[in-house]
Formats: structure tokens, C-alpha cells, sequence
């Protein structure tokens, strides 16, 4: 039965069906996704959040063949919101751009599918290598690719900036071990390509996905120098190469940094910074290491969870868990499951705990659990690492750290497990894969329903002009977490408000309208303006300067929670006056932001014509079928 399934499938004169079975893996966890399923635009509450932002920068690059560094709206939201200088550095850029191509919707659906279909090729060009042995192989990335997370990511939470990034990193943890591994100079180097590439994108998308990823694959690098037969001269030569790379990838992220060390420490986001546990629902042991998606306040009250986020499910890959303990014990007992035709002269001996890259990548597994289980790992980090916000992030490393053990142990065997046929081993392969594929398969499915049962939680509408346009989606609440907090606020006094307006003559999110204003005695001025240093008022052609310049507070009501603001305010003595707002950066941060834009393009640029020359060589990268 097996020999005929393996023909039915793998025969390499049918490869029809081994690729519909690859399309079937990657189309299943993402069929939500499709352009009008149901009838549907979005999931949850953040969802629409990022579909306005992506359709803000889509308009703004049509209109001014740029990208916003700053968002100016006309309704609550107000002028010079700072967010993009942030957060989605590269994100809304990126799909915003494809949005002025196609529409916000079909910009952050369509390419998940590609996200997928590269993460794919990555897992299964590292374990293939491995093992030679398709079955195995097409079983590991099948259950990489249903976990269940980056699905609560993408449907449930909607955290796109995350999920996009969470998946990149995995192309680049999968890059990171073919390039350790990788001898020959061409196929490393363009694994070198596109790990910097994916990378820093991952960067640019997540800032803190990037900066937990950073140290996971730093601690990853440890791992294998410290188990590896490489010599330290060959080492050293791969860690100067990765040092390189990281020093282009920061060149490219260079404003984003810019900006975390200029204002990391007075922006809200940061200074109310803290790390979060649901050990009531979700954060703890049991649930954490249930097969199945499992929020216990979701079987109370359904979608409809007062004070969070439905069907908040995070669960390991348990199903993956399972492969790696049955093909540990196989190893283990070696003897007992391979009988082998010929009697070889030794016998092969695997002590499992005797392993220091089995017992590493296990301790790394322990360590990511306890972290996404605990907060007190965070109290002996710096303050930074708060910015993970909720302790299940750290989930994503505890699958990724799975996936390294897989890997470890095929690495440090010595042995091929699948090239001895008719073996015991091979007879209960197929089963025991067709059990974790079973319940991965049922979670996925599950974890889809539990997405679709949510859609329509909310329902604005993708603006139609212009003028909606700026008109921001008003429960859109991240934008108010990046005013800073060290501008001296200003209580207790009657202020004249003022709202300023984007001139669409003069481009859009672009000009603003001059205010005028006639005084009969002295008065303090509240405008719409966020607290930035960078946003500049100008008073009958001068600069105000900027110690005169305060900060008010006050509050915005987003649909889904009341959100402090703080917008500028000064005070000025009776007279008329002319004012005029200008977003006004130091030229140091344009300098650098033309620079990482350009080395940006010319990056992807190299590396796509690096593949396109060597795609069909002998040194070809992703060969599904060798």
C-alpha cells in the first residue's frame, strides 16, 4: 500500500500530482483569503485599520509618485500623525504601492499566497537535503504551514504587519541553516541574498519581530558553531559574511533606527511599554500544548468577547512535536526498527541525550516556552524587549524552535533514516505521518471556521474619494501610540481651537490650508496637530519657536476604546495672524531614507537577476523534484 501511494504520488513521471498536492498544502490554510469569499473584506477590528492605511499610501503614491512620511487626516485623527516613521517602515510602502496597482483589499490578501508558497519552498529545500525522502519532507512543511498561529495572526487578531513578518522570518531562519550548511559558492551566496533580503524585510515590516527574530537566529548561529565539524577558520569566514549583509540590511533600516534612538525612549509606545499575560484563557500550560485551537473565553461567549480578541488561539505545534519525539525514539532504537539486508560491520549507536545540537535546540525550546508563558524572563532584558506587548508572541519562536530540532536531529544522525527500504521504520513512517497530518489538517481546518466566524465583526467601507480618504478609519487607534511624551504639557486654560485641513489643490496628504486668526486679547491655541518635534507651526511666516511650543491632552473615542491625545498648543498675544503648518524632518533622516529606499530596490534587483541567470543551472535552488 505504501509503494503504491508513494508511485501515486511521487512518481516522477507523474509530477502533475506531487505539484497539486504542493498547491493543496499551501492553498488550504489560506482559502479565507480568497479575492470574494463570502463576500467578505476583512476579519477583525485591526484588519481595517491596516486596509486604510495601505489605500492612504496607495492614494498618496498615485497622486505624488512618493510615500507619506507622516499621516494628515481631516477628522479626528488630525495632521502630522508620525506613525510611518515607526511602525510598517517598509510594510505600508510596500502594499501600498501594490495597492495603487490593484485595491487596499486584494494589496494584503494576495500575497499571503506568496508568502506561502516561498515559505514552502524553504522548508522543503531544507529538509529535503536532509532526508531525501519526499514523504517526510512534504509531511514537515505541510505541518509548518497549518500551524496554528500565524493563522490567529492573520484572521483573528489581524495583526498583517506580524504575520507577514513572522513568515519571512522563517524563509530567513530556513536560509540561515542552507547557507551554514551550503559548501559550494553559488548556491551560498544566493542563500546569503535572500536571507539579508528576507530579513530585512522583516525589519522594516515588524520592528519587534525583527528584533526577537535577530536574537533567535543569533542564538541559532551559537548552536551550530558550538555543534558543528567546521573549523574556526571557516566559521569565522561565515560570520564575517553575515556581519556584512546585517551592515547592508541596517543601511536599508538606517531611518527606522534613526528614529528609535532619537525618540525611542519619549514615544508612547515604548514608555507604556509592558508585556501581558491571559493565563486565564489562553497563557497557560495546558492550553498552550492542546492539539487543537482552544480560547476558553471563546467557548463561553463565541465572537463576541467582551474586552479582547475572539478565538484568540495559541497553541504549539503540537502535531510537529509529536513527529520529532517518533523519529527521536526511532533513532534512539535504531536497531529495533531497521533490520537492514546486508549485516553491517557496526552497528549504528544514537544516544539522543549524548547530542549537544539535540540537547541545545531542546533548551532553546524550553527557554521560548517559558517566555511565552512567564513575564519574568523580561524583567533581566532591557526595557525594549517590553515592546513584544503580549507573552504569545514568543509562540512563534517556540514553533520555530521545534522546526530547528527537527532539523538537528536529521543533522547530527549520521545516518540516512529513509534510504534503507523495507524497513519497519518505513512501514510505520506513513502512519505516523498520516496522524500528525490528520490532526494538523483538523486544526487548520477548525482554526478557519473560528476565522470566518468572526468576519463582519465590523464593516466600514473602503473609501471611494478623495475626500474620504482622509477621513480616518475611526477605530483606528494604533495611530495615537507615537506622540511623544517629553514636549511640556499644558492644563487647565481656555483654548481656542483650531483645525487645520489637507488641500487637495495642492496634492494629497501633502498641503495644508493656512488658518487666520483675529484676537482681541491674549489666548492659548489648541490645534490638531500630534506632539512631534518635527511638526512645524509657522506664525506669519516664522518658525514658532520650538520651547514655546506645548503639549494638551485630551481624549478620541475610536469605536473600540477611548484613546488619549496630545496635539500641540501655544499661546499668543492679541493681533492677527497668519498660521501655516509644514512637516519640516532634519535633512539627515531624507539623506538617509533616499539612500535605503535605493539600495532597497537595487537589492531585490540583484537578487532577482541572480536567480533568473541561475534558476535553470546545475546550481538551481528550489528543485522540488530532485
Amino acid at each position: 500500500m505504501v509503494t503504491k501511494f508513494k508511485s501515486l504520488i511521487f512518481s516522477p513521471e507523474k509530477p502533475c500530482r506531487f505539484y497539486g498536492l504542493v498547491f493543496l498544502i499551501i492553498l488550504f490554510p489560506l482559502f479565507p483569503l480568497l479575492p470574494g469569499f463570502f463576500r467578505i473584506q476583512g476579519f477583525y477590528i485591526d484588519w481595517w485599520n491596516h486596509l486604510w492605511m495601505t489605500n492612504y499610501f496607495g492614494i498618496f503614491y498615485e497622486h505624488n509618485s512618493a510615500f507619506p512620511l507622516v499621516i494628515n487626516t481631516n477628522n479626528f485623527g488630525g495632521l502630522g500623525n508620525p506613525s510611518p516613521l515607526f511602525y510598517g517602515y517598509l510594510f505600508y510602502p510596500f502594499f501600498g504601492w501594490i495597492s495603487s496597482l490593484l485595491n487596499a483589499d486584494m494589496a494584503l490578501r494576495l500575497p499571503f499566497f506568496g508568502l506561502w508558497f516561498i515559505q514552502f519552498l524553504a522548508l522543503y529545500n531544507v529538509f529535503i537535503q536532509q532526508t531525501a525522502n519526499r514523504l517526510i519532507t512534504l509531511t514537515i512543511t505541510a505541518l509548518c504551514l497549518w500551524t496554528i498561529y500565524p493563522l490567529t495572526s492573520i484572521y483573528n487578531r489581524s495583526a498583517l504587519t506580524e504575520a507577514y513578518a513572522t513568515g519571512l522570518l522563517t524563509v530567513t531562519f530556513c536560509c540561515l541553516l542552507l547557507f551554514l550548511r551550503e559548501e559550494e559558492w553559488k548556491r551560498k551566496l544566493r542563500y546569503l541574498s535572500y536571507l539579508g533580503l528576507s530579513m530585512t524585510l522583516v525589519i522594516g515590516f515588524h520592528p519587534i519581530t525583527g528584533l526577537y527574530g535577530s536574537c533567535f537566529l543569533a542564538l541559532v548561529f551559537l548552536i551550530h558553531l558550538i555543534t558543528s565539524s567546521k573549523n574556526s577558520t571557516e566559521f569565522l569566514k561565515d560570520f564575517l559574511i553575515l556581519f556584512g549583509v546585517g551592515l547592508l540590511s541596517f543601511l536599508i533600516i538606517a531611518p527606522w533606527t534613526y528614529m528609535i534612538f532619537e525618540f525611542g525612549e519619549n514615544i508612547k509606545i515604548s514608555t507604556d511599554a509592558n508585556v501581558t499575560l491571559f493565563p486565564e484563557s489562553i497563557d497557560y500550560f495546558i492550553s498552550r500544548f492542546m492539539p487543537f485551537p482552544l480560547d476558553l473565553r471563546s467557548l463561553v461567549y463565541g465572537f463576541k468577547v467582551e474586552g479582547g480578541t475572539p478565538f484568540l488561539e495559541t497553541q504549539t505545534n503540537v502535531p510537529l512535536g509529536i513527529l520529532w519525539i517518533w523519529l527521536a525514539y526511532s533513532l534512539t532504537n535504531i536497531n529495533r526498527f531497521f533490520s537492514y539486508p546486508v549485516q553491517h560491520e557496526k552497528k549504528f549507536q544514537f544516544k539522543l541525550y549524548r547530542s549537544p545540537a539535540i540537547f541545545l535546540s531542546i533548551l532553546l525550546f524550553g527557554l521560548t516556552t517559558w517566555m511565552s508563558l512567564s513575564t519574568t524572563p523580561y524583567e533581566y532584558l532591557p526595557n525594549f524587549f517590553q515592546n513584544i506587548e503580549f507573552a504569545y508572541r514568543m509562540l512563534f519562536y517556540q514553533n520555530l524552535s521545534i522546526i530547528f530540532a527537527v532539523y538537528s536531529l536529521f543533522h547530527v544522525s549520521q545516518i540516512s533514516l529513509f534510504k534503507i527500504e523495507k524497513t519497519k521504520f518505513h512501514k510505520v513512517l506513513p502512519i505516523i505521518s498520516t496522524i500528525c497530518l490528520s490532526f494538523s489538517f483538523l486544526a487548520c481546518l477548525e482554526k478557519n471556521m473560528h476565522g470566518l466566524a468572526i468576519v463582519g465583526f465590523s464593516k466600514p467601507e473602503i473609501p471611494k474619494t478623495l475626500e474620504e480618504s482622509l477621513q480616518l478609519n475611526r477605530q483606528n487607534y494604533g495611530t495615537y501610540k507615537y506622540t511623544v511624551n517629553n514636549i511640556p504639557q499644558v492644563k487647565g486654560k481656555n483654548f481656542v481651537n483650531v483645525n487645520f485641513k489637507v488641500d487637495l489643490s495642492q496634492g494629497f496628504g501633502i498641503g495644508v490650508k493656512p488658518i487666520h486668526l483675529n484676537l482681541s486679547e491674549t489666548q492659548w491655541i489648541r490645534t490638531n496637530i500630534h506632539a512631534f518635534p518635527w511638526n512645524q507651526l509657522d506664525v506669519n511666516g516664522s518658525p514658532l519657536k520650538k520651547e514655546l511650543l506645548k503639549m494638551v491632552a485630551g481624549k478620541a473615542d475610536t469605536g473600540k476604546l477611548t484613546m488619549n491625545t496630545y496635539h500641540l498648543a501655544f499661546q499668543l498675544p492679541s493681533g492677527k495672524y497668519n498660521l501655516h503648518y509644514q512637516f519640516k524632518p532634519e535633512p539627515i533622516y531624507l539623506v538617509a531614507r533616499e539612500i535605503s529606499l535605493w539600495l532597497l530596490l537595487i537589492w531585490i534587483g540583484v537578487t532577482v537577476l541572480l536567480e533568473g541567470v541561475l534558476f535553470f543551472s546545475k546550481y538551481r535552488i528550489f528543485n522540488l523534484q530532485k
